[in-house]
């Protein structure tokens, strides 16, 4: 009996139409998309399948699952020639195999085993048709005859805030390409938290909506884990974003891997991708040093070079929860009280699960670029306290604390973002406060409006048509360092030396110091969405944030060491089941 491990994916208009990603093609060739997704190969037609969703990963799944066999189960119609190639890292590309194939019908499978198995140590390996006659390919899956190692039967738990417009065409997705596949019916089970509490069931058909009180990603995800935990038949958890924006077949590998996996205690993450720029990755898997550092961001993952590197193994800490699977029993703490952020870095490093990662596992997300703004200054800077507070980095000390307070304050403040400088002030105070503060604020329901409330001009707007004339666009950063830390980024110069034209730079995490220097007015903008804002240059505000950052400063070194023993005593309690338990029955009431 032959066991499906990896499908091959076709682009979609829904998703992901970067053919790319899925598929290499020449001129004879051409993709069809429709309810049946195919490839009609011209003679002389050349598909190549060294790409991220159909190469397959054989040293991940070699060394991670021990499979002893790998078949190809290709579904075409014609006579093609099949060519394999093995990619390594520093090494150059290797045929490993070639043979002539022909069919008169695609439903029937032709199976070609992988040739130099035993050899194939690390890397990616992929196949290759040349058309000898007109052609057409309609899919090909990877089996082995390797029994899985366990049962499988994951819970999907997706938490839900007010984005129904992502939500319900992500569930009815989920429904239609694998809840009601005949092969997972009786495998995946999709349950909904609903923290906005305004789904209704006839718009969420295939899954179960669990109404929840809005305790932010932490609650509404933890809410889900116990749910799944008290079900009791469940061996895996998935939490997934409340977009599902990901390929239905990362879910399918993910389960195969879990199945297969040698240590029980695997956990799979996805990578993220840009939904503006969506061959580009952000990170794929993250180390963790008292912030957060993102592996292989950048990496273009249309070219094969990238692929490969891509799968070098490195030590991955934690995992997103836009795509995060886990065993049940492997956990044995639960998040602490975050809200948002700083949640899945936590509940990764304290359940010490053995995190991977594959290519073709993925979500496209928003650039967290975007996404920065003084609420989330505010919220990165208290979970980064907070981590550093409750041991989750052994090497965490008062110095680095400071820091890393230190560095959020100069970044935003010496850039005219003075709202998300108080914000970041604001986090390090309510930190201050102790394990109480985050009992009574679990819900965040009267500290998020007032954090939002002072937010004036860091807000993205539709930009003027006349943008471009008002604001100079900056090609080449200034130099003058020196210059820049003597004045406090022009804060101690006089305004009739500043330049007489505003700039426009990219908008990203704050502002950027160089390019701000002896400079009005900065226009942050996002040239996709044609979206931005401007902020001044104030002294007033500059000197009142930083009078404040200084006494802020003062007392966290004073009190770091009553703050370490306050956490770390409060920490069992804050971050048991019990806890959540209460907290669910409490604000649902």
């Amino acid at each position: 009996m032959n066991f499906t491990i990896q499908s091959s994916v076709f682009p979609s208009h829904d998703l992901c139409s970067e053919e790319s990603l899925y598929f290499r093609l020449n001129d004879r060739c051409m993709l069809q998309y429709g309810e049946v997704n195919r490839i009609l190969m011209s003679k002389d037609g050349r598909l190549n399948t060294d790409t991220y969703f159909n190469s397959i990963s054989i040293g991940k799944w070699k060394n991670h699952t021990g499979l002893t066999d790998l078949t190809l189960k290709l579904h075409f119609k014609g006579k093609v020639v099949l060519k394999w190639w093995w990619h390594r890292t520093q090494h150059r590309h290797l045929v490993i195999g070639e043979t002539t194939l022909e069919s008169a019908d695609a439903a029937q499978a032709r199976q070609v085993q992988v040739p130099q198995y035993d050899r194939l140590t690390d890397g990616v390996i992929n196949f290759e048709l040349f058309a000898l006659e007109d052609s057409e390919l309609t899919g090909f899956e990877y089996a082995t005859v390797m029994q899985p190692r366990r049962d499988v039967k994951l819970g999907i738990a997706i938490t839900h805030f007010n984005r129904q417009q992502y939500v319900i065409p992500a569930v009815r997705r989920l429904n239609e390409q694998l809840l009601t596949d005949p092969r997972y019916v009786d495998r995946v089970k999709l349950f909904v938290v609903d923290n906005s509490q305004n789904l209704q069931p006839e718009e969420m058909t295939g899954a179960t909506i669990i109404p929840n009180a809005n305790l932010g990603g932490s609650g509404g995800f933890m809410r889900g884990l116990i749910h799944l935990q008290d079900c009791g038949d469940f061996t895996h958890c998935l939490f997934m974003d409340d977009d599902a924006s990901n390929e239905i077949d990362a879910i399918r590998r993910t389960i195969s891997l879990l199945q297969y996996a040698i240590d029980e205690n695997t956990a799979v993450t996805g990578a993220m991708f840009y939904e503006q720029v969506p061959y580009l990755q952000h990170e794929n898997g993250a180390w963790f040093n008292g912030v957060c550092f993102p592996r292989n961001s950048g990496l273009d993952m249309r070219h094969v070079h990238c692929i490969v590197d891509n799968e070098i193994e490195e030590a991955v800490d934690y995992g997103g929860w836009w795509f995060f699977a886990f065993a049940l029993k492997s956990v044995k703490e639960y998040v602490f009280p975050f809200f948002v952020r700083g949640d899945d870095t936590t509940f990764s490093i304290k359940n010490n699960f053995k995190i991977m990662t594959l290519n073709g596992i993925c979500s496209w997300q928003e650039d967290f670029r975007m996404k920065d703004s003084p609420l989330t200054a505010y919220l990165d800077v208290r979970s980064n306290l907070a981590q550093s507070l409750i041991g989750l980095n052994p090497k965490a000390s008062r110095g680095k604390a400071l820091r890393l307070i230190r560095n959020g304050f100069k970044k935003y403040a010496w850039t005219y973002h003075y709202e998300s400088a108080q914000a970041l002030l604001d986090g390090v105070e309510d930190v201050m406060k102790g394990p109480l503060f985050w009992m009574e604020n679990v819900d965040m329901k009267e500290r998020r409006p007032q954090i939002m409330s002072r937010i004036n001009k860091e807000k993205m707007q539709p930009l003027l048509p006349d943008w471009r004339q008002k604001f100079h666009w900056v090609d080449k950063p200034q130099k003058k360092r020196l210059s820049r830390r003597l004045t406090l980024n022009g804060h101690l110069l006089p305004l009739f030396v500043f330049r007489k034209h505003n700039v426009s730079i990219p908008k990203g995490y704050g502002g950027r110091i160089n390019e701000s220097f002896r400079c009005k007015k900065v226009l942050c903008v996002d040239l996709l969405s044609q979206k931005g804002y401007a902020v001044e240059h104030d002294k007033q505000a500059f000197f009142s944030g930083l009078l404040r950052y200084y006494r802020l400063r003062y007392r966290f070194w004073r009190d770091y060491n009553k703050l370490k023993l306050d956490y770390q005593s409060q920490l069992k309690n804050l971050t048991s089941r019990e806890f959540w338990k209460n907290q669910f029955e409490t604000h649902n009431k």
